[in-house]
């Protein structure tokens, strides 16, 4: 099987059963090309041989393609591979070695007219026909027309007078008795008898049957031997061919890798046969993730190594600058100063679940001035005594800002989810990049890489990064977008593949490893088997909270993909009170009225009300079930889950929508609460979304759903920003950067 991935594991058997039933339809087809004749008692025709050791042969091939599939599994063991090429060997070479050799001339049976006698058949009382009785059937009549017609027929040959010479009727003494109880009773012979009765005196024309058939055999026996031994190399040829298209089939397919979006199918040997985006004794992949608030952000590289070589230590260098120059009086808070620190890395992933690379995964969350600029690169100290350094090329991020000025613009952020690599998904994250030049970051909702969470896939994650850094960093200071991101299906193979931490750490691949959210949190968790501590996190879980700003709050939900959604609800109520009395500790003029004026986003993958099929399907109706009545308790401020509303009573309604992804499409929702249409001010909340960052759309939008307000089948970018007066904005934007549609609470 695969690493826990439902659809890897899908495209297996699918590709594994269609070679079984092709495999199964050729032995078939061989058999009603062969079988027939035998039937008939007579020998196969040299064309009908030929025939069915193609088909056999085929039947080989799919069969051995169906091996091949099975080798092809993310876990398939190297005993299995090498006894799938034995087997896929052996599949292809004797059929066409036995059936469809050219050195043959007559395959199997040296005469394929002659019939064989059919003794079995006979009464007993008959004189069986002698082979001069079959060959003169076949001569001409006297006066029959045609090239014989009129012809003077040789004599027999002597063989063939001795032969009719030697044929004698086989005696009936041993049924004399029988015949005479049968005239007694005025019926045929053996009719009335017993099966058994019947099958004993046939057995003597039984046994001469098949006496006649092996000495039929026989000739065409020796002949092979004789031909095995004068004709050996070729042979020998079929067997080295057979074993070089086991060979291949094998080599293509082990180690496979299925992504979506686009699809793709590499396999070990495509992979080595291309040059890696990152090669061994590099550090690549430098980007940011968004802090627990503007005070933070977590620095993330992978390292990729030399087989046996390993990370001993290593450092996270941040330099505050403006303007590429170091500037003391910009990066510091009048607490500390940030600028130039060194911090030893406390957290290094290995990723051993990549078999063809040794790559090792540094996290750190690291404190930083809001609205500053940073160059951020690591120093790592290897096994073998080298150091690895990228602080020629640091990444130079910008932090979020803690202050949002009182302007027209507002606290601006893009992105979407459901992203397509090498392909539209770059350009249209570009057109993002375009018309919000003041983002402050950068979110995706899941299905980022579609790599399905095969360990195999890993490539299709490096395309991912180097893409994404690319299309986040900006033309006008070279800074690129910290990164938040919430898990789609495609990130857990599925859903629910894993039940606690130990589970999570061994199934889920690359994303918990690669976003680690919850090294740093706003918000502890103690729900459902669940737990979370500052002190002591657990990096896998995938749900988190940020205060983003003094005008807005971000909770980032798992929907029934890697951790239940049941396990959220509580974390949801408290997250939402931490965040709505969240005093920013960088802000000295932050007053009520500010408080007042924060907006709350949920942000998840599967929609609870999605636009492409009906809700009631069964990961919809969980998000219903558990998401939906905490975010409109928190909407309308009632007590849920133990959790009470803030004492100082934020905004009346503060959640300002609702982000989901997942379907492929755009929809926005009419304000809902409690199952029913509303307005915003009654206090509905407004769902929209549904991904498409350049993956395909799908059809089958449907406005007369009663709770979709728009829907269309495109791909889109979403330009996000909140303001001072607790106003919340956002704008959708087509591929070519066009307006799409926009929704202000």
């Amino acid at each position: 099987m695969s690493a826990f991935s439902v659809y890897a594991d899908a495209y297996f058997l699918i590709g594994y059963a269609l070679a079984g039933f092709l495999a199964l339809f050729a032995f078939i087809a061989a058999a009603f090309a062969f079988v027939p004749a035998i039937a008939r008692k007579r020998a196969p025709t040299l064309i009908q041989t030929r025939v069915s050791g193609v088909l056999l042969w085929f039947c080989g091939l799919f069969a051995s393609a169906a091996l091949a599939v099975l080798s092809a599994f993310d876990y398939a063991e190297l005993w299995y591979v090498i006894l799938a090429s034995v087997v896929t060997w052996l599949c292809l070479c004797v059929p066409i070695t036995l059936l469809w050799s050219p050195s043959l001339p007559q395959p199997f049976f040296s005469r394929p007219r002659r019939r064989i006698s059919d003794v079995s058949h006979r009464s007993p009382h008959q004189t069986p026909k002698s082979d001069s009785d079959e060959e003169l059937r076949q001569l001409p009549s006297p006066g029959a027309a045609g090239p014989m017609a009129g012809a003077v027929l040789p004599p027999p040959s002597a063989e063939l007078r001795q032969r009719n010479q030697s044929t004698t009727p086989p005696s009936n003494s041993s049924l004399t008795h029988h015949h005479q109880a049968a005239a007694a009773r005025g019926t045929p012979p053996f009719q009335g008898t017993s099966a058994a009765s019947r099958l004993a005196a046939m057995d003597g024309g039984t046994i001469r049957f098949s006496k006649e058939l092996i000495e039929e055999l026989s000739p065409q026996i020796a002949m092979i031997k004789t031909d095995l031994r004068t004709r050996w190399p070729h042979y020998l040829l079929v067997l080295v061919l057979g074993l070089g298209v086991s060979a291949t089939l094998i080599v293509v397919t082990y180690g496979a890798c299925i992504c979506s979006q686009p699809t793709s199918l590499t396999s070990w040997a495509t992979r080595h046969s291309k040059s890696k985006i990152c090669s061994e004794n590099s550090i690549c992949h430098t980007y940011t993730l968004l802090g627990k608030d503007c005070t933070e952000l977590v620095a993330v590289s992978h390292v990729v190594l030399e087989p046996g070589v390993s990370v001993v230590s290593s450092e996270l260098h941040y330099i505050c600058s403006d303007a590429g120059s170091p500037s003391s009086s910009r990066c510091t808070d009048g607490l500390r100063n940030v600028s130039g620190t060194v911090l030893n890395v406390l957290t290094t992933f290995s990723m051993d679940d990549i078999e063809e690379d040794v790559r090792f995964v540094l996290a750190m969350p690291f404190s930083v001035v809001g609205g500053n600029m940073y160059n951020i690169s690591f120093q790592v100290l290897l096994s073998n005594g080298r150091t690895l350094s990228n602080s020629g090329i640091p990444l130079r991020v910008k932090s979020p800002t803690c202050q949002t000025a009182n302007t027209d613009v507002g606290y601006v952020w893009m992105g979407g989810g459901d992203y397509r690599v090498a392909g539209d998904g770059e350009a249209i994250v570009g057109q993002g990049m375009q018309r919000s030049p003041e983002a402050q970051f950068y979110y995706i909702a899941g299905d980022l890489a579609y790599a399905n969470n095969m360990r195999r896939c890993y490539l299709r994650w490096d395309l991912f990064f180097q893409e994404t850094v690319r299309v986040l960093t900006k033309d006008s200071d070279g800074t690129t977008l910290p990164i938040l991101a919430a898990p789609g299906n495609h990130e857990g193979g599925g859903y629910l593949q894993a039940s606690s931490r130990a589970e999570r750490e061994q199934r889920i691949v690359f994303f918990t490893r690669y976003f680690p959210h919850y090294l740093s949190s706003l918000t502890p968790v103690a729900e459902n088997n669940v737990t979370f501590s500052p002190a002591n996190p657990d990096w896998t879980l995938t749900f988190h909270s940020h205060a983003v700003g003094t005008t807005l709050g971000i909770i980032v939900l798992d929907s029934d993909i890697i951790v239940a959604a049941s396990s959220q609800t509580k974390f949801m109520a408290t997250a939402a009170s931490d965040l709505l009395l969240y005093l920013d500790p960088q802000s000295t003029a932050q007053n009520v009225s500010l408080q007042q004026s924060r907006r709350l986003v949920y942000i998840y993958h599967n929609p609870a009300y999605p636009s492409t099929r009906d809700s009631d399907n069964a990961v919809s109706s969980s998000i219903i079930r558990n998401f939906v009545p905490t975010m409109e308790m928190v909407n309308n401020w009632t007590s849920l889950h133990g959790v009470r509303p803030p004492t100082s009573q934020p905004l009346m309604h503060p959640v300002a929508c609702v982000l989901e992804h997942h379907d492929h499409a755009y929809k926005r929702t009419v304000p809902i609460s409690r199952g029913a249409a509303t307005t915003v001010e009654a206090g509905g909340l407004v769902y929209l979304g549904d991904g498409a960052l350049g993956v395909s759309p799908r059809a089958g939008s449907d406005t007369t759903l009663w709770y979709l307000d728009k829907a269309q089948q495109i791909n889109y970018v979403l330009r996000l920003a909140s303001f001072y007066n607790g106003t919340f904005a956002v704008t959708a934007y087509q591929p070519d950067g066009s307006f799409l549609d926009a929704l202000r609470t």
